[in-house]
């Protein structure tokens, strides 16, 4: 049982901040009309990043660089983007590209914080991945709805 007494709410507030990042990653992906590849793999990354934490940053820089840089050009079709000139274009994929960088961060030193709240290791593993893919579903979902008006 965990001591009300003992939270920190630092921690709390970091997952907090993790949730509404991974919510707006979600929302990413489904603007950006990812392919089904993209999608299984961006969750086996935050998989993986759950369970190692930062020995798995350049990995999922990697991946994030690849489906980002290289797969918008062939499987992603901005949905909402239309008409829009090429410098804005360009400052949205930057901002994405900077967002989701930051949430590969947040996430791979988010360890710590699980423990500080009195999660063990595989509690906090186990938390990180359902919170990390609630959110993104809930993002996908998000705009789901949002574009269907």
């Amino acid at each position: 049982m965990i001591n009300p007494r003992n939270i920190s709410y630092g921690s709390i507030i970091y997952l907090i901040i993790l949730f509404l990042g991974y919510t707006v990653v979600g929302y990413i992906l489904a603007a950006y009309n990812v392919n089904l590849l993209i999608l299984i793999g961006t969750y086996l990354i935050t998989l993986r990043l759950a369970q190692t934490g930062s020995s798995s940053i350049s990995l999922a820089i990697a991946w994030i660089s690849l489906w980002l840089w290289g797969g918008v050009f062939v499987w992603a079709r901005p949905l909402i983007l239309g008409e829009i000139n090429p410098q804005t274009v360009a400052l949205l994929l930057l901002s994405c590209w900077i967002h989701i960088t930051s949430m590969i961060f947040l996430l791979a030193f988010a360890q710590p914080r699980m423990y500080r709240i009195g999660l063990d290791k595989q509690k906090s593993i186990y938390g990180l991945i359902i919170l990390v893919w609630s959110a993104m579903s809930i993002g996908w979902h998000i705009y789901q709805r949002i574009s269907s008006l």
